[in-house]
């Protein structure tokens, strides 16, 4: 049998959904990745389970001052009021695809 899934509420309120996969072709390269205004939630996570991916909100500092995502892991921001602005984003490894689920 088969189970049933339930929808949080701010995704039932969420008028359009973006996702992205994106691939990030060379190691400790910062690449980025455009976020509109309106934002109210954000999905990150790895396909590759292995990789470690670094995330910040300021170019140049996803290899200075940044987040850590472990492969095994996914960052969900519910809740959020975003004006645009730009994830820069780097992996430990070549090719690894990333997910990003955005909300608005």
């Amino acid at each position: 049998m088969g189970q049933t899934a339930t929808a949080k509420p701010l995704i039932a309120r969420s008028s359009n959904i973006l996702i992205t996969n994106m691939v990030l072709t060379l190691s400790g390269t910062e690449y980025s990745h455009a976020l509109q205004s309106g934002l109210k939630q954000l999905y990150l996570a790895s396909r590759d389970n292995t990789a470690i991916l670094k995330y910040a909100f300021v170019s140049g500092d996803s290899g200075i001052k940044y987040m850590t995502l472990n492969g095994c892991c996914s960052l969900n921001l519910t809740d959020i009021e975003l004006q645009s602005m730009v994830l820069y984003i780097q992996s430990s490894k070549a090719t690894t695809t990333i997910e990003i689920m955005e909300l608005y």
